[in-house]
């Protein structure tokens, strides 16, 4: 189902894949690794609205 739809969009749309467990490779697993250490690390967020509250503001 998926191939035949890649390969009849190949010409516009490249993928490239990823190694698993390869976090260096992958930008949002460094987004998320930066959020943590100067958001949520060592944090209680009393509500989940105060969590968004701060990850908004980073």
């Amino acid at each position: 189902m998926l191939k035949p739809w890649l390969e009849e969009i190949g010409d516009i749309l490249e993928l490239f894949f990823l190694p698993p467990c390869s976090p260096d490779l992958n930008a949002i697993e460094m987004m998320w690794k930066k959020t943590r250490r100067n958001v949520t690390h060592n944090r209680y967020f009393a509500s989940i609205d105060d969590l968004k509250y701060d990850i908004n503001r980073y």
